[in-house]
């Protein structure tokens, strides 16, 4: 039986297809959590229901969707990286693996042709071990390869993925990298806002203007009126 190199990618991708979907389910919690802190932040350093409501519509909405985005998009970066690129790795932990389940295999394999009852210390004869692999069939040696490498890759692998997400998806692009939601309210921020905008948000609306210009109206009616009297 020819060995496919194909093969390795094929299955390693079936065992891995999950990755995937707890990925964006874990970034899910995630992003819900800094975004209900977000809130929260905004209310203890904003009284005013309207301006915060303004604040968060208008300076804060786009750029945490923007975080947001660019922090899922990573992940999908991340997951068609391991997914769909060739499998790879220098990691010698894998080789480590590899002799690992290459050793219990043949110790699975010695002890199920020996007659001693003590598994711990076994002895056979050298032709016990030769027909240990002779009487394998091609298919079977390929399918035992395979079966060790991928189970080796898929240790590596999965340590390697699970750490790649924590430092870059979660940790740079939500919590402590350039731009992430967190750094979005400061007081930077608020400072390069124009007048019309800072009005905008701050300002008084159409209804509270107008009652307060015809208030200062009968006020200084007031005090002419006052003036009139004591002349």
């Amino acid at each position: 039986m020819q060995f496919s190199s194909s093969l390795l990618p094929v299955t390693f991708k079936e065992q891995a297809k999950r990755w995937g979907g707890i990925v964006h389910t874990h970034l899910g919690m995630v992003i819900m959590t800094v975004h209900r802190f977000m809130k929260k932040l905004l209310e203890l350093v904003v009284d005013e229901r309207g301006v915060r409501e303004e604040i968060w519509e208008t300076l804060l909405m786009d750029k945490l969707i923007e975080a947001y985005q660019n922090a899922l998009k990573h992940a999908k970066f991340v997951v068609d990286i391991e997914l769909n690129s060739r499998p790879m790795t220098n990691n010698d932990a894998f080789y480590t693996n590899l002799r690992e389940a290459q050793a219990k295999r043949l110790i699975a394999g010695i002890q199920s042709i020996s007659t001693d009852q003590d598994q711990r210390s076994v002895s056979i004869r050298t032709d016990q071990v030769i027909h240990l692999t002779d009487n394998k069939a091609n298919a079977d040696h390929v399918k035992d390869d395979i079966h060790d490498i991928l189970k080796s890759y898929y240790r590596v692998s999965l340590k390697r993925f699970v750490d790649i997400v924590c430092r870059q998806v979660i940790d740079h692009f939500l919590l402590s990298g350039a731009g992430n939601p967190l750094q979005i309210l400061t007081p930077t921020l608020i400072t390069q806002l124009s007048d019309s905008q800072l009005e905008h948000i701050a300002g008084e609306n159409i209804a509270s203007k107008r009652e307060r210009q015809r208030l200062e109206s009968e006020i200084q009616g007031l005090a002419t009126a006052m003036k009139v009297l004591r002349g």
